[in-house]
């Protein structure tokens, strides 16, 4: 007898409430953050950011636990690799916190395991 369990995966939502998709083209996890100050971008209004989930490579040059930290220095690290539109790191660390704090969260989220998120009480 095997002590492995079968389970069942739950179907996930592909869109947000918004309707804006959850997965890029390639299947990989996407986050959206609404800002609450809009980015000036060629005379127009960015109010809204989507975060794609980060391979190992992305975070090279950085700490796992600076990035489960919110550091800021290592999250303007990542945040240019893996948003659209890309959000460079000289424009990251001149955001207003409350949007920073919102990017790095949803960096922090990507890093969690499905186990972590459960007991967490979060989605996963």
């Amino acid at each position: 007898m095997s002590d492995v369990t079968e389970t069942t995966t739950l179907a996930k939502p592909l869109t947000d409430s918004k309707g804006r998709p959850l997965f890029d083209g390639a299947g990989n996890r996407v986050a959206w953050v609404d800002l609450d100050n809009a980015i000036k971008r060629g005379g127009k209004d960015v109010f809204e950011i989507m975060l794609r989930k980060p391979d190992t490579g992305h975070l090279r040059g950085t700490k796992l636990v600076d990035l489960y930290n919110m550091d800021v220095n290592s999250v303007s690290t990542v945040v240019p690799r893996i948003s659209e539109p890309t959000i460079p790191t000289a424009e990251f660390l001149t955001m207003a916190p409350e949007d920073a704090a919102q990017i790095a969260g949803e960096v922090v989220g990507f890093l969690l395991t499905r186990r972590q998120k459960a007991e967490g009480g979060l989605e996963a």
